[in-house]
């Protein structure tokens, strides 16, 4: 990575293949054990495994089969949240632009947008020390990231972030909430947190009556996914939809850049674009593709639910990289560990008893400190008989769940209060 080919506005600037997010973060749980690796002669890793399906590459696709070619400077895969801001990025450069998506429609999910150091971060005074919040993501990963990586996120995402919602204002939106650093840090809690996020979108009617049915996330997630899907329209950004791309190719076989990716339509056909400054793959993670969780997260296997409902994150990207060429760090990858995929049933897990009461096993043992994130939670969860843990209140929780300034979920409304929600979760034997 050159120090030109890092800031948004120098994105036209590179040439050759970005990968955005090329470590999954999939809605499941694992955190196993990794694996044992054998050391070549040049220290690098090998597996003791045989290379699974998923890296071997497809056979090539016959020209004969390639029924178009179509020109642009920037071909993105994928047309979620950061397929649509590299595309609005590069369009703001000049750029003709075309997007492909596998899908009929955009894909979003979640609305929490974490910066450093953004414009309405310092209006209501959650300033963050770049150092600090450097060393602590490094230390959350066991120092196994990338640093220079992560340190572009902290430089940027605040001017970023100021990005994101000038459009979103531009587009008739406006802000719901500014997070307040009192509602995200809790003073005295086990792991020291940081006032990271950032605002909340209340979408126009417009944008809800153009929301794509069942998006995750309700009026803010509808919000952006209406404002990036607009402003990219407005730039003349060409979104091709049912169009998943299928495979890259390199020029000078395996030697040279990728140019080009390889698409194919609902009806079978194949069309060939060409990117003269770069192909940037934002296709998604690998949540639906169990072979890659079983070889990248093997605790995948002992979580329950999936919490992300569309079938299409495969792995599409990753798997067109490694085809070609590319790299991916060494598992086991990073997951988004969630408390509600460790129960049978999504809603359980809900904000009252997240709270850090007294937490037992089956066996009626207090296994591990209870005021921790959502992932370390899980983790502790999963290594407990039959998954479970019992969390214990009485009828004084109103008052004592505040007092204790809950590290993960500070919001206190419970489906449990609830009559008729209640008397459904019994019937079904949920509810014991």
């Amino acid at each position: 990575m050159s120090k030109q080919d890092v800031s948004r506005r120098n994105f036209i600037k590179g040439s050759a293949l970005t990968l955005a997010g090329f470590i999954t973060a999939p809605v499941l749980g694992g955190c196993g054990n990794g694996r044992k690796h054998e050391v070549e002669e040049d220290g690098s890793f090998k597996r003791e495994e045989k290379l699974p399906d998923f890296m071997k590459p497809p056979a090539d696709i016959p020209a004969s089969q390639i029924k178009a070619e179509e020109d642009a400077d920037v071909v993105i895969v994928g047309a979620g949240m950061s397929g649509l801001c590299a595309a609005i990025s590069a369009a703001e450069e000049g750029a003709k632009v075309i997007v492909l998506e596998k899908t009929n429609t955009v894909n979003f999910r979640g609305y929490d947008y974490a910066a450093v150091n953004s414009r309405v971060q310092r209006q209501v005074g959650s300033t963050i020390d770049p150092v600090d919040v450097t060393r602590e993501i490094m230390r959350f990963g066991a120092y196994k990231p990338n640093q220079k990586v992560v340190m572009q996120w902290v430089r940027h995402s605040g001017h970023v972030n100021d990005w994101l919602l000038d459009m979103a204002l531009a587009k008739g939106c406006t802000i719901q909430h500014i997070w307040t650093k009192d509602e995200m840090v809790a003073e005295g809690a086990t792991l020291p947190t940081r006032p990271s996020m950032t605002f909340v979108l209340k979408p126009t009617q417009e944008a809800i009556e153009k929301a794509p049915k069942g998006m995750i996330g309700g009026p803010p997630v509808i919000a952006m996914a209406y404002t990036l899907l607009s402003t990219a329209q407005d730039r003349g950004v060409d979104i091709r939809f049912e169009q998943p791309a299928v495979r890259l190719i390199r020029e000078k076989g395996d030697a040279g850049r990728v140019t080009s990716v390889i698409a194919k339509d609902s009806s079978g056909a194949y069309t060939k674009y060409n990117a003269a400054r770069g192909i940037v793959l934002c296709a998604g993670d690998y949540g639906h593709d169990k072979d890659m969780l079983h070889y990248y997260i093997p605790s995948s296997d002992t979580v329950k639910i999936n919490l992300y409902p569309s079938k299409a994150n495969t792995g599409d990207g990753h798997k067109m990289g490694l085809w070609v060429g590319a790299d991916i760090d060494e598992g086991p990858h990073a997951p988004m560990y969630f408390d509600f995929g460790m129960v049978d049933t999504p809603g359980l897990a809900d904000s009252v008893m997240r709270q850090p009461w007294l937490s037992l096993n089956n066996d009626g043992e207090r296994y591990a400190n209870e005021d921790l994130p959502y992932p370390f939670i899980a983790n502790g969860v999963r290594q407990e008989p039959g998954y479970t843990k019992w969390n214990i209140w009485d009828s004084k929780w109103p008052e004592e769940a505040p007092a204790m300034h809950q590290t993960a979920c500070k919001s206190l409304k419970s489906v449990y209060h609830d009559p008729e929600r209640l008397k459904k979760l019994i019937a079904e034997n949920v509810v014991k």
